[in-house]
C-alpha cells in the first residue's frame, strides 16, 4: 500500500527476485525517465527490464527490486508498449499526478522499508543504483535516510539541473560549426527564459492552470528535477559513492567535475570511473574518420562488472 495518500493509485508495485532460503544483500536500481512497464511479454515469453540491463551473475548474488512507474502496466507487450498503457487515460492521469522527484523518493522508500522486513535481505548491505534520472532520485534517498543506505552508485546521472546540459549543447554545437555563435546564443537566452517561467507556473498554479490540467503535473515533474539538484544530496551522503558515466553522453560532461568538487568540500567518499567511448546507456560508439558511427556495441556488462567489485570492496 501506498503510505503517501497524495497518490491517485493506491499502491506501489514492483518486482524482486528474492531466495526466500537464504539472506542476501539487496539491490534497489531506479530506472531513469519514461513509463516503460517492467516487465515485457514478447509471444510466449516475458522478460523483466532488470534481466536486460543486470548480468545474471548479479541475478544469482543479490535480491534486485525495481520499481514500477505509477499508472503504467507492470507486464504489456515489448511492441508499443507506452502505446498501450497511454491509451487508457486514467492510467496517464495517474502517472503524470505522481511523477515528480519526491515521490520517486517516497514510492522507493517504502518499497526498500518493506524488503527490510523480509527475512532475505540483509539489512547491513542495502546498494542503491539510480541510472539517469534514477541517480537524483537515488542521491536525495540516500542523503535523507543515510541509515538505511549502504553504498550509492550514481549512473549517467546530472549533478546540475538538466538546462546545464542544454547550455552545454549549445555551445558545443557552436564550436563545432554546427550553429552560428550568434544563434546558440539566443536559443540559451531563450532556456533562461523558460528556466524562469517553469518556476513561475509551478508556484502559481491556480493562475495558469484549470482544474485537471495535466499540463501543470508536466511543469512540476521538469521542475522537480531542474529546481534541486543531485549535488547537494550527493555532498550530504557520507557514505561510499561510486559514479559511473561514459565519455560520449551528452548528458553526464558534468561528472567531470566530481572529483574537484568533492575535494572542496573534503569529502573522500567517492570513486569515480569514466569509460571512454561509452554513451548514455553504456554502448561503445566507434566512428570513421568522417565522424560517422559504423559500430556500437553494448557494454554494459564490463560496467556492472565494475559495480560488483566496487560494491563488495570496503
Amino acid at each position: 500500500k501506498d503510505t503517501l495518500k497524495r497518490s491517485a493509485s493506491d499502491s506501489i508495485r514492483f518486482v524482486v527476485n528474492p531466495n526466500l532460503n537464504e539472506t542476501r544483500p539487496l539491490i534497489v536500481f531506479i530506472q531513469g525517465s519514461g513509463n516503460q512497464p517492467i516487465i515485457f511479454s514478447d509471444q510466449e515469453e516475458c522478460f523483466s527490464l532488470v534481466e536486460s540491463i543486470i548480468p545474471k551473475d548479479f541475478l544469482r548474488k543479490y535480491n534486485i527490486a525495481l520499481i514500477s512507474k505509477p499508472g503504467v502496466p507492470i507486464c504489456a507487450p515489448f511492441e508499443n508498449a507506452s502505446k498501450v498503457w497511454a491509451s487508457n487515460r486514467g492510467d496517464y492521469e495517474i502517472f503524470c499526478k505522481n511523477a515528480y522527484l519526491d515521490y520517486y523518493v517516497s514510492s522507493t522508500l517504502q518499497v526498500i522499508d518493506f524488503l527490510r522486513s523480509q527475512s532475505f535481505v540483509d539489512n547491513s548491505r542495502i546498494f542503491l543504483l539510480g541510472h539517469s534520472e534514477g541517480g537524483i532520485v537515488a542521491a536525495k534517498l540516500a542523503a535523507k535516510f543515510p541509515e538505511k543506505i549502504s553504498k550509492l552508485v550514481f549512473m549517467a546521472s546530472s549533478i546540475f539541473d538538466r538546462q546545464n546540459q542544454t547550455i552545454a549543447n549549445f555551445r558545443k554545437m557552436t564550436n563545432l560549426r554546427i550553429i552560428e555563435p550568434q544563434i546558440a546564443q539566443l536559443k540559451i537566452d531563450s532556456v533562461y527564459k523558460s528556466y524562469e517561467y517553469l518556476k513561475e507556473y509551478v508556484m502559481n498554479k491556480e493562475k495558469y492552470f484549470k482544474e485537471g490540467d495535466l499540463n501543470y503535473y508536466l511543469y512540476r515533474y521538469a521542475y522537480s528535477f531542474n529546481y534541486d539538484p543531485a549535488l547537494n544530496y550527493l555532498l550530504r551522503f557520507n557514505k561510499p559513492i561510486f559514479v559511473v558515466y561514459g565519455s560520449l553522453d551528452n548528458h553526464a560532461y558534468e561528472l567531470d567535475m566530481l572529483p574537484l568538487l568533492f575535494s572542496r568540500a573534503n569529502n573522500n567518499n567517492l570513486s569515480l570511473k569514466c569509460y571512454p567511448s561509452y554513451d548514455h546507456h553504456f554502448f561503445e560508439l566507434k566512428y570513421n574518420k568522417l565522424g560517422e558511427l559504423i559500430q556500437q556495441e553494448y557494454k554494459a556488462n564490463t560496467v556492472f562488472e565494475d559495480i560488483e567489485v566496487w560494491l563488495i570492496s570496503e
